[in-house]
């Protein structure tokens, strides 16, 4: 009887240990294909030579909630913010092209800050809006980068965003509208690009070569 008592207690001891260890890898790690996503992000930040981001590991015992600059759902797990304001080394010849469809696994994701990092182009058919499915993206900030008018019909997809900052990038007053080609300098920033944006509140395009913007119907 003593020895049934015995085995009994050790394994529930051996089930209160297990337990305590899942709950720890939940709060300590994200979900792993958003950790995968991270070291895949990581791996273009720093291409080809840089050194960004040191406790992204991929073998380390820290889970990836607790990594620099990445912000996770305290219940979830999930990752909810990334800010990535100025995490490229100072590489001035050395623009940034990122591949959109890397940003896919994070569902969950409200705040994706990328600023300041010479970003030139989101690679790929779709560009930023291949991230489409991000129904919860609501803080976009691209400001102090290179980015051009190209970005624009892209970012038409993220229509649940509330707070975009283009601040400090290469848009100018030029747009195609129906077909008809519109081009005023320094003055008007006209376009169809931000129709869908109906939740959009806070829109920064200072620091550009735009005074204000006109936005037109396409419909």
């Amino acid at each position: 009887m003593e020895y049934l008592l015995q085995h009994l207690l050790m394994r529930s001891l051996w089930v209160v240990v297990v337990v305590m260890l899942a709950v720890e890898n939940g709060c300590n790690g994200c979900l792993e294909k958003e950790r995968i996503a991270l070291l895949q992000l990581k791996d273009s930040i720093n291409f080809p030579n840089g050194t960004s981001l040191p406790s992204w590991e991929e073998d380390d015992n820290i889970g990836c909630c607790h990594w620099e600059r990445v912000e996770c759902n305290s219940t979830t797990h999930r990752v909810i913010k990334l800010k990535l304001y100025g995490v490229r080394d100072d590489r001035r010849d050395d623009y940034w092209h990122l591949n959109a469809s890397i940003l896919l696994p994070f569902e969950s994701l409200r705040s994706l800050d990328l600023s300041g990092n010479r970003l030139r182009s989101f690679v790929g058919n779709e560009g930023i809006g291949i991230v489409v499915d991000l129904s919860n993206l609501e803080e976009l900030d691209l400001r102090f980068n290179t980015l051009d008018n190209s970005i624009l019909s892209s970012l038409n997809k993220l229509s649940n965003l509330k707070i975009l900052n283009l601040a400090g990038n290469n848009l100018n007053g030029s747009d195609s509208t129906k077909g008809v080609s519109w081009f005023v300098p320094h003055l008007y920033f006209i376009t169809t690009e931000f129709g869908s944006l109906n939740n959009l509140k806070e829109l920064d395009l200072s620091s550009n070569e735009v005074v204000n913007i006109i936005t037109v119907d396409d419909g």
